[in-house]
């Protein structure tokens, strides 16, 4: 079916655009999730071209008038061709099918079955995919189109996030129906979608909806028994409803849109978070961050709940998440060090009601966790805030201590970490005539946190605590 669309309206100007700078060949078509950017007018991440018979012809037409060269890839029967030029990353392939209409049937999903005829200069949309672009509506493309790839599954959650869609009741049916088939597919592959999916803002209620379908627990089996998790007197809900109403809280502390009234430490360690392209991981680790309560959970003798060493189980269990989704070390090492530490602000901010707390404490917190510090802190408040159903004064309390946290590490820590360290290894041997050992890593480490805690200012304070803690290890120099 050609949909007639009218290149000078605002709409669709985009689109005329972007076919009127490429070469018009008869059989050569725009297709996908480029026709359905340029036509709400986002630009496209790459532009995919569709071509009746061999693309090698039209891929050299590219690389002639926008420069760069060809590259061909995947095996003869199913050659694609990639030109990346001016900018730009155009990736080629036949026709799956005797004709565009053919070929647009057997996609994901009708906003993404769409193409633009470059010789004809109209949209090709056999499946009315204009339209539920417009009303924000996701349907199939075919019945199949799950069953000839169930990671489809997982992009229907992302592009409904992404593009704000409501997700049609037989797409949800479906996947209830499918039920473990994406464990068929490749980690990296429900990697890369999942955290595309993490990546938004309103994803929660998504992620809810994953849950409601039995998708998440396909993913994350990990996950299956949080919602029969009951906890103890300091949370209201069992561990599954706390995760997500600690997810949309993190959310609402990220979304640009919300009030502007965080104190500006918060704002940093956000517009930071955001400018390293972490937003993803954090709410991964979000996710993941109890999941070792099922197997810590006990009961004592009163029948008070505990979960002692539930950080650091819930850790192993992310590291294995994240093997099976082939995550890079950097993604595994996030993920893994949030879910490990993410409850040590809460035993600082304890012990700061007890009147306990000491620089030295938050000095350690800042090392241990070093530039991932203001992103746990960030997590610390969503997983409070989601531990009750409305705010409250105790909330109030405990994000005014993650703020004075936050500055300290901003305006202090950050500046004295940048500092020169007061002593080194060759002073350790001409000072005190020790050898090299692994003593040295242990005595320059606690010099380096009370120089950072503020107990030592120079060097001669940190002859004298070496000194110090030589004589409580029993030794002398030269020893």
């Amino acid at each position: 079916m050609v949909t007639a669309i009218e290149k000078n309206l605002p709409e669709y100007r985009a689109l005329f655009q972007a076919a009127r700078l490429l070469p018009a060949q008869k059989g050569v078509y725009l297709v996908g999730g480029c026709v359905r950017d340029l036509l709400i007018d986002q630009p496209p991440a790459d532009y995919d071209l569709a071509v009746s018979g061999s693309p090698e012809g039209y891929a050299r037409l590219l690389a002639a008038k926008f420069g760069g060269r060809p590259i061909a890839i995947g095996p003869d029967h199913h050659r694609l061709f990639r030109v990346v030029a001016d900018r730009r990353i155009f990736d080629l392939s036949p026709l799956v099918g005797a004709s565009i209409e053919e070929d647009l049937k057997n996609r994901d999903f009708t906003i993404n079955a769409m193409a633009f005829d470059l010789a004809g200069q109209n949209l090709v949309d056999p499946l009315d995919g204009l339209r539920d672009l417009q009303t924000r509506t996701l349907k199939m493309a075919s019945p199949r189109a799950f069953a000839n790839d169930p990671l489809r599954q997982l992009r229907a959650f992302r592009l409904a996030a992404q593009f704000g869609c409501r997700i049609e009741a037989d797409i949800l049916a479906a996947i209830n129906a499918m039920v473990g088939t994406i464990q068929g597919c490749a980690g990296e592959r429900i990697r890369t979608e999942l955290f595309k999916l993490l990546a938004f803002n309103a994803s929660t209620p998504f992620i809810e909806q994953m849950a409601d379908c039995g998708l998440l627990y396909d993913i994350f089996p990990e996950l299956a028994e949080l919602p029969n998790c009951r906890q103890n007197e300091h949370h209201r809900f069992d561990v599954w409803t706390h995760t997500l109403a600690a997810c949309r809280h993190l959310e609402t502390c990220l979304d640009p849109d919300s009030p502007d009234d965080a104190a500006a430490s918060i704002q940093r360690a956000v517009t930071q978070l955001q400018d390293r392209k972490q937003v993803g991981l954090l709410k991964m680790a979000l996710l993941l961050h109890d999941v070792g309560k099922p197997a810590t959970r006990s009961e004592d003798a009163g029948g008070k709940v505990h979960f002692y060493g539930h950080g650091r189980r819930g850790a192993a269990l992310a590291d294995e998440i994240c093997n099976r989704l082939k995550c890079s070390r950097t993604e595994s090492d996030y993920i893994g060090t949030v879910v490990r530490q993410h409850n040590r602000p809460l035993f600082l901010y304890l012990l700061q009601a007890h009147n306990r707390l000491s620089d030295r404490a938050v000095t350690r917190f800042f090392i241990h966790c070093a530039d991932l510090a203001p992103d746990i802190l960030i997590h610390a408040i969503a997983d409070y805030a989601g531990k009750r159903t409305a705010p409250g004064e105790g909330l109030e309390r405990y994000i005014r201590f993650v703020e004075s946290l936050l500055t300290q590490y901003f305006d202090t820590h950050i500046r004295l970490r940048a500092e020169p360290a007061l002593l080194t290894g060759r002073d350790l041997i001409a000072d005190f005539g020790l050898p090299p050992s692994p003593l040295f890593k242990k005595l320059l480490k606690k010099v380096e946190t009370a120089r950072l805690a503020g107990e030592i200012q120079d060097r001669q304070q940190a002859l004298e605590l070496v000194r110090t803690l030589l004589g409580q290890a029993g030794l002398s120099p030269g020893q």
